[in-house]
């Protein structure tokens, strides 16, 4: 159980950098202010799910 726990946090991360490049090129792709807002709450959040999963990794290792 602790490494479905180790997959879920690489995952939802490398989720969370798409969503950084995302917001990165917002800008480029002609993207609107409300679209780049919410990739960047989304990726904050999803790097704060990546932490508690990592947590519980740690915790139940």
């Amino acid at each position: 159980m602790p490494f479905v726990f180790l997959s879920l946090s690489a995952v939802v991360f490398v989720a969370s950098m798409v969503l950084y490049d995302q917001w990165l090129m917002a800008d480029r792709r002609g993207k609107t202010l409300q679209y780049k807002k919410g990739c960047w709450i989304s990726m904050w959040a999803g790097l704060a799910v990546s932490a508690a999963f990592a947590l519980l990794f740690v915790q139940t290792g």
